[in-house]
């Protein structure tokens, strides 16, 4: 039976499950919604099923291979092949990023079971258990702002938290998991964390992290603002994404403040613009702008991008007293996009102003957007990217993007000791600024030594000097290559895309897949060795860590000391260290795919 066919079945026998009787008192018959992945291991073979979202409906079946994403928020997975009536235990590990709102870092986690699923017995306990360890990489108290479930706190120390739920229910949880904390003082803090890199990383250079929080302090002086919307009217635009696009620009005008100034430039084969230069936000203006808008714009011919960006990055930027901001809105595709982005880089440079042009950028997917392209330029303008997958979130993560950056707290932010060190790389590759709405966070790749403090340095709004002691840590406990990885390999596979460079794109491929899906590496005859002693049955459960011992081998420099490793781990092979390591410890999962 094909993917297709089971799926086919699997819908066609909830279709039918409705129609069950199960008593008054039996669950309620309604078509499931809530989101369900659902997977076969039969022999060897994996059958991949859709899902079914929040939104009902289901997601048609698509090819993939055992571990990746088939489609947006779809995956699989593997279950092995049980006999009948034992009980199965299935534990699963996922990245999630947390949404930032305010100043409090919001998770929700799906902990709804539906009704179809429920098990018809009244009398059998249930038990619903939820533990949660936070560790914010600061050195500040967390504070819980918002939970779902009634949490115990289990333990509270400088930048980490423990809270527990346990209960025994009537029957299981109909409610997501959803927790808020915040961990920001008044005025902006942040931090240089250190990392080693996994043993399966193909990059093996050391990891740091550095971030700033905004803080809670409203009461800094505004940034006066010079802000250019470039809105895209070609025909792929029309409807929907043109029209949400409209209301949040029109949105956006009515919060500028007195003092800023503004332009629309709207574009598809022809460049249409509100007036030939910036016009001060006051009240009539917008209003004027805003009726232009709405009575002008009409969706329709293709896209030339060059030269409306040429147009707005001219009109900005020429007293230095303001803060450039540029935000496109587009979702097709144009011919000369490398064309563009090495005209950006010739642009959007400091030409002795003291701020500097920022470029942001939303676009909704279409079939022929590159988004390497519009990521591309958004690092290079020091800007943000975001986009939406689908029409019904346009407007949300349009407005928050624009609220985002209409919100700066520190400008040209630079970090010191960078210099210093033997080779980094940055992850965008230009730092953007702080935003009031957004924590800035920046990782990176480096070889050499950090002090034990660093200083970020900014420029408010006043043009005076920013300037935060910065502690660099270096910590154990938090999965940087995790943490980290999309944003390095967005930046790498753009970069890569650009420079139309083979090794960085391979570099960025390698750095996609998942661990488990490499071998370690390890050099050839240690690789035989291992696979032929594997094999061997043992009886030793063990002590110490597979990983760690790894790692540590990884690091010997000595040839005699490293054969000894060597012989030792054929021995612990032998004995099937590694099966028992992969059962009791996290940490070393990967390594026995």
């Amino acid at each position: 039976m094909t993917a297709d066919e089971f799926s086919k079945s699997v819908d066609t026998g909830l279709k039918l499950s409705q129609r069950i009787y199960y008593g008054k008192d039996g669950p309620p018959m309604q078509a499931p919604k809530p989101r369900v992945a659902r997977a076969l291991r039969n022999g060897k073979r994996m059958l991949r099923l859709p899902y079914r979202d929040s939104h009902g409906g289901a997601d048609q079946a698509t090819k993939a291979k055992d571990g990746f994403m088939m489609k947006r928020n779809t995956y699989t997975f593997k279950i092995p092949q049980v006999e009948g009536g034992s009980i199965m235990n299935v534990k699963v590990s996922w990245s999630q990023k947390m949404l930032y709102q305010g100043d409090e870092f919001c998770l929700s986690v799906p902990f709804t079971f539906p009704s179809y699923v429920l098990p018809l017995e009244k009398t059998i306990p249930k038990i619903e258990k939820v533990s949660l360890n936070v560790n914010s990489g600061t050195e500040t108290m967390i504070t819980c702002r918002f939970a779902s479930h009634p949490l115990k706190e289990m333990q509270q120390e400088a930048g980490e938290a423990s809270f527990l739920y346990e209960a025994e229910v009537l029957k299981w949880s109909t409610q997501d998991f959803c927790f808020a904390y915040s961990v920001c003082s008044n005025e902006v803090i942040g931090g240089l964390l250190l990392q080693r890199p996994p043993l399966y990383d193909f990059d093996q250079r050391d990891i740091f992290c550095f971030y700033l929080f905004p803080g809670t302090n409203k009461d800094n002086k505004v940034y006066r603002k010079e802000m250019i919307f470039l809105l895209d009217i070609s025909g792929s635009m029309r409807n929907a994404p043109l029209e949400k696009s409209k209301y949040a620009i029109t949105t956006s005008l009515s919060k500028l403040n007195h003092g800023d100034s503004f332009n629309i430039i709207a574009f598809n084969e022809d460049i249409r613009s509100f007036s030939s230069s910036l016009e001060l936000a006051t009240e009539e203006t917008v209003t004027n702008a805003t009726e232009w808008i709405w009575g002008n714009l009409v969706a329709e011919g293709g896209t030339n991008l060059m030269s409306p960006l040429k147009q707005a990055i001219d009109m900005v930027g020429k007293t230095g007293e303001s803060i450039p901001l540029i935000f496109l809105i587009t979702d097709g595709t144009v011919e000369d996009e490398r064309d563009i982005c090495n005209m950006i880089k010739c642009s959007l440079v400091d030409g002795g102003h003291e701020f500097s042009a920022n470029l942001h950028i939303f676009h909704r997917s279409g079939s022929y957007c590159n988004q390497y392209f519009l990521r591309m330029l958004a690092y290079i303008g020091r800007g943000y990217y975001d986009a939406a997958h689908d029409i019904d979130s346009i407007s949300d993560r349009m407005q928050q993007l624009l609220d985002n950056a209409l919100s700066p707290m520190l400008a040209n932010v630079t970090v010191d000791g960078l210099e210093n060190l033997k080779s980094h790389e940055l992850y965008p590759s230009r730092i953007p600024d702080l935003l009031s709405g957004s924590p800035l966070i920046v990782s990176g790749r480096y070889q050499g030594k950090f002090p034990d403090f660093v200083k970020a340095r900014g420029l408010l709004a006043d043009l005076s000097t920013y300037v935060i002691d910065i502690k660099v840590r270096q910590i154990t406990d938090i999965q940087f290559d995790r943490i980290c990885a999309r944003m390095e390999v967005d930046t790498l596979t753009a970069h890569a895309w650009l420079d139309q460079n083979t090794q960085m794109e391979e570099k960025a491929t390698a750095e996609n897949l998942p661990p488990g899906i490499e071998d370690v590496k390890l050099n050839e005859a240690v690789k035989m060795v291992m696979k032929a002693a594997s094999t061997c049955y043992g009886f030793m459960a063990s002590w110490g860590c597979w990983r760690c011992l790894m790692q540590a081998w990884s690091q010997v420099q000595n040839d005699q000391c490293a054969l000894a490793i060597a012989q030792l781990c054929t021995a612990l092979a032998c004995l099937e260290f590694l099966d028992c390591c992969c059962d009791l410890c996290d940490s070393c999962i990967d390594l026995c795919q």
